[in-house]
């Protein structure tokens, strides 16, 4: 599946000289640009992330949807018991995917 992005951000980012050429001949190794070789690490390191990342923009205000869903839910009794530690991350990883 080809991930396509509507909205970019541009960054100027400023490193040490010695590793941007570190990273500049590792990028040439690969055949990559040096930006598509930062992209590269940057989505390698988001995929390997085992818990979810906090939401920013657009995501919050779902998740504030979602929170008065639940708040709503618990006063009319729905509510599950979480006692568990993995309940918790279970629950919370339920919340994320309804979220994006």
């Amino acid at each position: 599946m080809k991930t396509t992005y509507k909205e970019r951000v541009q960054k100027v980012v400023s490193f040490p000289v010695t590793l941007y050429q570190l990273a500049n001949n590792k990028a040439q190794n690969l055949g990559l640009s040096f930006g598509e070789y930062i992209k590269f690490l940057l989505v390698s390191d988001v995929k390997k992330s085992k818990k979810p990342i906090l939401p920013v923009g657009r995501q919050v205000s779902r998740l504030e949807k979602i929170t008065k869903e639940a708040l709503e839910e618990s006063k009319r009794g729905e509510v599950e018991i979480i006692d568990t530690p993995a309940k918790l991350e279970t629950s919370f990883e339920q919340m994320w995917k309804e979220a994006q």
